[in-house]
């Protein structure tokens, strides 16, 4: 596989684990983490497949495009605070996400070169049925693919008492180009309730788009669900238990042209995750 660098959010699902796994993406996510000796709260960036036990990775300020924190009252700017090599990457104090927290990260374009073999099983693992089809109908399954990816990644920390101020943060638009919105906050639902999400790209809804529904429990297992938004972009989900949970999509498309130009990407990838804890069993 011959590559430009690929650091950044969006090592989260495309970076190849080897010929066992050649479908399984690389993925990126922010989660809560729990530190002996302090009641700060820990945000990490873990990279790994599947949302199951990731390498905690360190803080790369260069490729961030947009790093906030938002609570009901307020939104902050993390990124002139941000440092090369912090790991995890933030620390907040408990009072500042009492009243809940919502932490969103976009990372800038990056480049990938995969042969064909790679880059067709990774279409696949992703739902991508359609370009797999465009790539057929104009005979380019033997190309290699040359992509553009970017991430923009979500962390809903829940606060210590529900209410309404909560299920707005987990429906906060924030204008990203790919981006995840909740109708409810899910972090108290019981095993079997349902709530609701909708996908939107660039401010529209997204229909058809695959996405992965996934839980990673105390002891580390996970278990994950496809779904498919309706026409109006919109899935329902369904809680089956407590643990991490991610949501989490690729949406795909050809490139503009660039004059044949065999350097350029012939794609552009973006991907999404939602992440938040569920506590009720």
């Amino acid at each position: 596989m011959r590559s430009r660098p690929i650091s950044g959010i969006l090592a989260l699902f495309v970076g190849l684990l080897g010929p066992a796994a050649e479908a399984k993406a690389h993925e990126y996510w922010l989660e809560p983490v729990t530190q002996r000796g302090t009641t700060a709260v820990a945000i990490s960036l873990n990279l790994g497949s599947n949302f199951g036990a990731g390498e905690e990775k360190s803080l790369q300020k260069r490729r961030l495009v947009t790093w906030k924190m938002i609570t009901p009252h307020a939104t902050k700017d993390l990124l002139p605070e941000a440092q090369d090599g912090h790991k995890p990457i933030l620390e907040v104090s408990p009072q500042a996400v009492r009243g809940g927290a919502l932490f969103t990260m976009e990372r800038g374009a990056a480049r990938i070169v995969l042969d064909h073999q790679k880059f067709n099983a990774y279409l696949r693992e992703e739902g991508l049925e359609s370009i797999l089809a465009e790539r057929a109908r104009k005979n380019e399954t033997t190309r290699a693919g040359r992509e553009s990816y970017t991430r923009y990644l979500k962390l809903y920390v829940p606060p210590e008492k529900p209410g309404a101020k909560a299920v707005e943060l987990c429906g906060r638009r924030l204008d990203q180009k790919l981006e995840i919105v909740l109708n409810a906050d899910p972090t108290r639902l019981r095993a079997g309730k349902r709530f609701a999400a909708r996908v939107f790209f660039e401010g529209e809804p997204l229909p058809n788009a695959h996405l992965a529904f996934v839980r990673r429990t105390r002891q580390g297992k996970t278990d994950s669900h496809a779904l498919a938004t309706d026409g109006d972009g919109r899935v329902v989900c369904t809680v089956r238990g407590a643990g991490l949970h991610a949501l989490r999509l690729v949406h795909m498309r050809r490139a503009p042209p660039a004059d044949d130009d065999f350097r350029q990407p012939e794609w552009e990838s973006y991907w999404a995750s939602f992440v938040f804890p569920v506590k009720s069993r």
